[in-house]
């Protein structure tokens, strides 16, 4: 499994948060091993059979953990749980060493840390440990599960962290797990042991007496296979307590009533994602009745089943939960009232942290159940609701599935229809162009395409079959001589086949050409810029890839071969550096990388550059994932439970993978906007885990942008040391991801004559708008200038709106006059105006003097001579002369050196 990488661009898929612990994580433990207030998970790791490790993962109370620190235990550890053993408040732990034939005492210090272990022995391989008061003396106990001794070990506590020797109760055979309830309402603790073995079907029920000691057992059966899990609740509100059975070889989940005196009845049965492991009991939708939450290793995944109330289970919704989980628990670890889950992951050595959602579900990605080895997955709308569905293929059912979308990235089951014999490939398209989706199925082992003609309504014709080579391996679908009808290329061992469509969906005989060694892949675009469609071909065996230049009439010119990288197996087509010419990306299956060969626009490409992924890459596609306007690639892991992300940003140099949850053994891989969100979201069939897991894209994605209006912003003259009205700058996001600010503030020459407040907060959406209000307080006569600086994520921050106005230290006072209705050739009562100097030095007059455009109807006299001390003031007296009819204007216009000059002192006035 690839370790963890980080993020580098503002794009996220849905998937589980990943805490690496030590080798092979089994068991968690949650508890507040710090006493911070806050939930820890001690997580004890088999390590491959050695001393096991207890990995303390301190909590910060946010979903988020600090790194793991480790602890040694006891050879070959199963099993982990916690409680006070020695009664000083701190919590300790104890592990159940399957390979020690022990259990091992960690004593807490209080500060998430532990004492050196002390062993106990008990019986014969213990896989299960727990913790209970069974002689109700207000100390704790311990019982163990025995799988090759075939009995209990109860260890009863001294209260100081010791423990007495073992008594032993006899089960049935290969114990694996016990619970611990009070399962016949008599006050005392009992026992309820899983019986695991690869045949066995049990579950043993020991009443115990209150002193410590059991009554023999009674043996019922699941009717199932490979108990290996049990939880107790009273399921069905009767007030005896009942049990949920998890059965890894039989993949379901027995419900079995409670009778209230320790029996049970006939369990019922619920179908689940192979082999599940451990289960969980929570109520994460709240209503009152309790949940299943089942974690599944076959599949990859936790399983939740909603519970009626009434001692039924609703069908399982499904979450991408790591690779290889053992064992499940939900708490509200980030505290924010929904219950969360964590997942202890054996191959990948990690936990996975799935945290709650406020409906009841998992922020990770939903999993859908298919079909046996599902080998591909293709998207589109095949009932013409509007929302997108799922076909796959099932390569050992020989079956093609179909689920119907819900339009909220959640689909319904699959309906299955029988393909030709082994089929690996599966693709979409109306290739009868009666406007509804097709479905297309490539069959290996009978060398033929079974085509299903889409009703419109979510169920397909009989299908129609096409021979093909030998041994097929992927095709391609597109219009390949252009009489828009959909045509097919198939690659197989012996080179790559063209099926011409005739459009009613059948297809001409296969024409073969050959190409590089046993071609695997193959897919289409225009390599060399002549509106013709060429093939690109992958070719496993050769180290290359090949392209064949289309004629334009369905035939294509001999392949020219260029060197890839080790086994290619995938293969899609873009321009991924924005060039205009069409670009290839391969995966190279044994060398865990991807090369991309840049399209030089005239049918060749250039000299591979490799990348990195997970382990056996298989197919890759190529979308717009971070919604920056370029290709980024995807690529199915086949060799773990993931796929890599190689983000572009625009230049076709790749960033490092980011990897994100799939079910075991990725193959096919499609892209489609499943949830109607604007973001392409991706299906990814695993073909070890029966699943197809919907990666759900929460990008807000591509770029910031910021509009300004206006761009500059221009304050009239004012008086110095007054601030002026606020005048508005509105800042709007014109890109399609979110705009991140990190400082609005004023700079410049004269930074401290202007200030700013804002409504935009530290994010404006894309779309959005938000206002900076500007003031202009002039501390100088004179033109002052300054800029809003808009610092953000956009890609031309920072961003500048130029600011500028005068300071003035004259002050007129009133600046404005009306002298009404006055007739014509008589003379106003006359008005004054006070010209004061706010200033600290003398303010020098040029001039006086009425201007405008009817100057002859108005006059002026004024005390201010040619200068005016500092705040000293004279004053300025104005008549109105009306030479005519009508309104008339003018203005007293004083020159002077006290900024913004020349000031003005508008009069108006109307003749009668």
């Amino acid at each position: 499994m690839a370790g963890p990488v980080s993020r580098s661009v503002a794009q996220e898929f849905l998937t589980a948060v990943r805490y690496p612990t030590a080798t092979n994580a089994y068991v968690i433990a949650p508890a507040d091993y710090n006493k911070d207030g806050i939930l820890d998970m001690a997580v004890v790791n088999y390590n491959g059979g050695a001393d096991g490790i207890v990995s303390m993962l301190l909590g910060n109370g946010d979903g988020t953990f600090r790194p793991a620190v480790n602890y040694t235990t006891g050879a070959g550890p199963r099993f982990i749980s916690s409680g006070d053993f020695d009664g000083d408040g701190n919590i300790d732990v104890v592990t159940a060493n399957q390979l020690g034939d022990s259990v091992s005492v960690l004593l807490g210090k209080g500060d998430g840390t532990f004492k050196a272990p002390v062993a106990y022995a008990v019986g014969m391989h213990p896989w299960n440990v727990q913790v209970a008061d069974f002689n109700r003396d207000g100390k704790l106990d311990l019982v163990t599960a025995n799988n090759t001794s075939n009995n209990v070990s109860i260890l009863l506590g001294k209260g100081d962290g010791t423990f007495n020797l073992p008594t032993n109760y006899a089960t049935d055979t290969g114990p694996i797990f016990t619970r611990v309830a009070d399962l016949n309402n008599d006050g005392f603790l009992d026992l309820a042991v899983a019986d695991f073995a690869p045949v066995s079907n049990t579950y043993s029920i020991l009443l115990g007496n209150g002193d410590g000691t059991f009554k023999p057992q009674v043996v019922y059966s699941t009717f199932s296979q490979a108990t290996v899990s049990i939880a107790a609740f009273d399921f069905n509100g009767d007030g005896k307590v009942d049990l949920a059975i998890a059965n890894e070889l039989g993949n379901d989940v027995s419900i079995a009533l409670g009778n209230g005196d320790g029996t049970f009845q006939r369990p019922s049965s619920y179908a689940l994602d192979p082999h599940p492991r451990s289960v969980a009991l929570a109520d994460t939708n709240k209503d009152g009745k309790m949940d299943l939450v089942i974690a599944s290793d076959g599949g990859n995944d936790v399983d939740l089943l909603y519970g009626n109330g009434d001692g039924t289970f609703q069908p399982p919704l499904r979450f991408a939960a790591g690779y290889d989980p053992r064992y499940i628990v939900v708490e509200d670890f980030d505290s924010d009232g929904n219950l969360d889950a964590a997942v202890a992951n054996f191959a990948s050595n990690d936990v996975r942290y799935l945290p709650g959602l406020a409906n009841g579900t998992f922020l990770s990605s939903p999993v859908t159940g298919t079909g046996a080895k599902p080998q591909g997955v293709a998207l589109g709308d095949f009932n013409n609701d509007g929302k997108i569905d799922q076909v796959v293929i099932n390569s050992t059912g020989n079956t093609l599935g179909l689920a119907l979308g819900n339009g909220n990235g959640t689909f319904g089951p699959f309906t299955t229809f029988p393909t030709g014999k082994l089929p690996v490939f599966v693709a979409a398209g109306d290739f009868n162009n009666d406007k509804k989706l097709d479905a297309v199925a490539l069959n290996q082992t009978d060398n033929t395409i079974s085509l299903f003609p889409g009703r419109g309504d979510g169920t397909f014709g009989l299908a129609k079959v096409t021979r093909t080579p030998t041994k097929p391996q992927a095709m391609a679908v597109g219009d390949l001589n252009g009489d828009g009808k959909l045509d097919i290329a198939v690659s197989s061992n012996n080179g790559v086949s063209v099926l011409i469509g005739i459009g009613n969906g059948t297809f001409m005989p296969a024409v073969n050409y050959t190409a590089g060694g046993r071609p695997q892949s193959v897919a289409i675009a225009d390599f060399n810029n002549d509106g013709k469609q060429d093939l690109s071909v992958a070719n496993n065996a050769g180290a290359s890839v090949s392209l064949l230049l289309g004629n334009g009439n369905g035939t294509f010119q001999a392949a020219k071969t260029f060197a890839a990288g080790n086994s290619p197996y995938g293969i899609a087509n873009g321009d991924l550096n924005g060039d205009g010419f069409q670009d290839v990306a391969v995966t190279n299956s044994t060398a865990q990388s991807v090369s991309v060969m840049l399209g030089k626009g005239d049918g060749t490409l250039q000299a591979p550059v490799k990348y990195s992924v997970g382990l056996t890459p298989q197919f890759i596609l190529a979308g717009d994932f971070d919604k920056n306007g370029t290709l980024d690639l995807a690529v199915a892991n086949y060799g773990e439970a993931d796929i890599s992300i190689l983000n572009n940003l625009g230049n076709a140099m790749l960033q490092p993978q980011n990897l994100y949850l799939t079910g075991s053994s990725p193959t096919g891989i499609a892209a489609a906007d499943v949830n109607g969100d604007g973001a392409t979201d991706l299906a990814v069939s695993g073909y070890d885990s029966n699943t197809v897991t919907t990666l759900l894209n929460t990008s807000t994605g591509g770029f910031a942008g910021v509009s300004l209006n206006p761009t500059t912003l221009t304050f009239p003259v004012h008086l110095v040391g007054n601030p002026s009205p606020s005048k508005p700058i509105t800042l709007t996001n014109s890109g399609t991801a979110t705009l991140t600010i990190s400082d609005i503030s004023v700079t410049g020459t004269n930074s401290n004559d202007f200030t700013q407040t804002n409504t935009c907060g530290t994010t404006v959406a894309a779309g959005a708008s938000c206002t900076i209000n500007v003031v202009f307080e002039p501390s100088a006569a004179g033109t002052r200038s300054a800029s809003i600086t808009i610092t953000d994520n956009a890609l031309d921050s920072p961003q500048n709106v130029p600011l500028s106005g005068v300071g003035t230290v004259v002050k007129l006072l009133p600046s404005e006059l009306n002298f009404g209705k006055v007739k014509v050739g008589s003379t106003s009562t006359s008005r004054m105006s006070t010209l004061t100097n706010t200033g600290n030095t003398t303010l020098n007059i040029t001039s006086i003097a009425i201007t405008g455009a009817n100057t002859a109807d108005f006059g002026e006299t004024d005390t201010c001579g040619t200068s005016v001390a500092a705040g000293a003031s004279c004053t300025i007296r104005m008549i109105f002369t009306p030479k005519a009819t009508g309104p008339r204007t003018a203005s007293v216009s004083i020159t002077d050196d006290g900024g913004g000059s020349p000031q003005a002192i508008t009069m108006s006035g109307t003749g009668i």
